[in-house]
């Protein structure tokens, strides 16, 4: 807070994977405008202040002394009025910043510096890690994202997704909560009228800017994000062979299935892969058999919401149709479809016009729900799990892996608002009987349990006695050994 300042840049892989040297060093632009002299020395302060602020309230966070809880006091009360006042000094630096950016390395590279992080940061966080942790279903130890990473991120990314991921970010408004304005504000602020795709996206990386340390830093890495994803990564393999075990397991039954486990094959070969088109098939295939099965239609809508949009909302309207526990699902469905403007497609007022109306519908219906749940007993109208005996074994492991659950039970509640609505209570016994605590394993536990339907996770002390839900419960289905 007092003295001098010194600026740190760090910079990550992702970035100098993705950008050429152009386009990096546009980035690195940005930042150096942060630091010159031509945001003036108010500026410059106003910014160190809000980081000292912030360090110096993180600092305190779990103190206990007098001094820090009268500073936290303090800082609680002023860094909002603060932050208000200085909020729109801070945005107009974020100008400033690209002005340079432009000024050094031209308006159009800067420009497409912008749009390309923009896309291929969506694509990192939306397909790449989940087509990265699709590999554990066939490795057993963790492999490193970054050298995979350096490989695709200088393709072009996918047209489609790219026109897509675009058009979105040209729509988001700049939040209060971020002084970085949005891709929108900051292309027009550059002088252009709206952004477009790059004429030529990046060829190669900037990795090179790193020398003969650019191999090094990837295998660094690579090796300390497979040391910390290890146990989580083991966890995903072994979800993963259960899930190819079951699926082989489906498919020796041959044609004698039934659709439900058509369509429970389906599920488990697009958790398998993710960019697999197997699945298709035998969703249409349940679906021949049983043209409103939920389940199927569900799974169909995934698969062609990005291909076949047309006929996604088709099955949209089958499922709500004949299934009012998934209406406020395909409503959210049709309406972010509807509302995308798509090349050749003209825009349909009345079908949207429609849909929003059906949310509304579906939104009303969830509200009866939770405020069923709210003012019911956790144990009213309870009733004997229904689970498979493959949804009973994922439950078992994932109650295996935290060591703090020693037992646990698990029982179905049916609501008036909504019958066909799957509501899971599982009850746990836990090592440790303090409730933070408590709250914070059930929590975690919920997170990691997939099961088809909402989930309840609490302590069988929560439930009351045991003599009041072991009838519905029965036998524990898992027992720490």
């Amino acid at each position: 807070m007092f003295g001098g300042a010194r600026n740190e840049l760090i910079i990550g892989l992702p970035i100098l994977m993705a950008l050429d040297k152009r386009r990096m060093l546009a980035v690195l632009a940005h930042e150096y405008g942060h630091l010159r002299g031509d945001h003036g020395k108010l500026s410059s302060w106003v910014y160190r202040t809000r980081m000292s602020w912030s360090r110096l309230y993180d600092s305190m966070e779990d103190s206990a002394s007098p001094f820090a809880v009268t500073t936290q006091a303090f800082l609680r009360w002023y860094s909002p009025r603060f932050v208000a006042r200085t909020f729109a000094m801070a945005r107009q630096d974020e100008y400033e910043a690209d002005r340079i950016a432009a000024k050094l390395l031209g308006r159009e590279e800067a420009g497409a510096s912008l749009v390309e992080t923009q896309i291929k940061s969506a694509w990192l966080n939306t397909r790449f890690w989940e087509l990265h942790w699709a590999q554990a279903a066939r490795e057993p130890l963790p492999l490193g994202p970054f050298r995979a990473m350096q490989r695709i991120l200088v393709e072009a990314p996918e047209p489609v997704f790219a026109k897509e991921t675009l058009r979105r970010a040209m729509q988001q408004l700049s939040s209060v909560d971020d002084t970085h304005p949005v891709l929108r504000e900051r292309v027009k602020a550059l002088g252009g009228d709206r952004a477009s795709l790059p004429q030529q996206w990046s060829q190669q990386g900037a990795l090179s800017l790193l020398g003969k340390a650019a191999a090094h830093w990837v295998d660094h890495f690579d090796r300390a994000w497979c040391k910390e994803n290890a146990d989580e990564w083991k966890r995903h393999h072994a979800r993963l062979q259960r899930a190819r075990a079951r699926v082989m397991e489906l498919q020796s039954g041959g044609p004698s299935r039934s659709v439900a486990e058509q369509v429970e094959a389906a599920d488990l070969i697009r958790r398998l892969n993710p960019a697999s088109s197997a699945a298709n098939g035998l969703y249409q295939q349940a679906l021949d058999r049983d043209p409103v099965n939920a389940d199927a239609l569900i799974g169909m809508v995934q698969c062609l919401m990005q291909s076949d949009p047309e006929r996604a909302i088709q099955y949209l309207d089958r499922l709500w149709s004949n299934h009012p526990t998934h209406r406020l699902w395909a409503a959210r469905m049709a309406v972010g479809e509807l509302d995308t403007p798509r090349e050749g497609r003209e825009f349909q007022e009345q079908a949207l016009k429609l849909w929003r109306e059906r949310r509304r519908e579906g939104e009303n219906t969830e509200a009866e729900v939770v405020q069923e749940l709210n003012r019911s007993g956790l144990m009213d109208s309870a009733m004997r799990h229904d689970l498979t005996a493959f949804e009973l074994a994922e439950l078992q492991a994932e109650m295996q892996r935290m060591l703090p659950v020693r037992q646990g039970w698990v029982v179905r509640r049916r609501l008036a608002s909504l019958p066909d609505r799957k509501v899971y209570v599982v009850l746990v016994t836990l090592t440790r009987n303090e409730d933070a605590v408590q709250r914070q394993w059930c929590a975690e536990l919920e997170q990691r349990i997939g099961l088809p339907g909402m989930m309840i996770v609490v302590p069988t002390e929560v439930a009351g006695s045991k003599e009041q839900w072991a009838l519905f419960a029965g036998e524990p289905v898992f027992v720490r050994g």
